[in-house]
């Protein structure tokens, strides 16, 4: 993409971290969490297509709760300037045994999701021109 950057940061997160509320533990479990610094660090096209994507994978996907992106989101993200961070958070239980963290069946399809998501975004039509819409209109991409 030329004159945009994305920056896909990947973490893992506890499984306890990734329940929806502590208050109702029946609650199903996110999978994943979505990282966007509110917003800031990343276009809403980009974040948009990137859950869409997870969701279709059969993933929950949410953003921004518990996790709303660290240092490298906060710092590499600049939609603005065309450089758009976006952080994923995934649930350890989905790919890998906690106690002992040796990665279960799960894993190699998590694998899989996350290979076609970078190929999913590589061949979206004119996405560079999508993320720079805003950009040369002057507008941010929280607005």
């Amino acid at each position: 993409l030329f004159g945009t950057a994305i920056l896909v940061d990947a973490h893992s997160m506890p499984s306890q971290a990734a329940r929806q509320n502590d208050a109702r533990p029946k609650q199903p479990q996110i999978d994943i969490v979505l990282g966007t610094r509110h917003g800031r660090a990343c276009h809403g096209v980009l974040t948009e297509l990137v859950e869409g994507f997870l969701k279709d994978a059969g993933l929950s996907v949410t953003r921004n709760q518990p996790y709303a992106g660290g240092y490298i989101t906060e710092h590499y993200g600049r939609p603005e300037t065309g450089r758009h961070a976006i952080q994923i958070e995934i649930n350890r239980a989905i790919y890998m045994d906690e106690r002992n963290y040796q990665r279960h069946a799960g894993f190699d399809e998590l694998a899989t999701i996350m290979h076609r998501l970078i190929g999913h975004l590589a061949a979206v039509p004119d996405l560079a021109a999508q993320l720079a819409s805003d950009r040369s209109q002057g507008k941010s991409a929280a607005e």
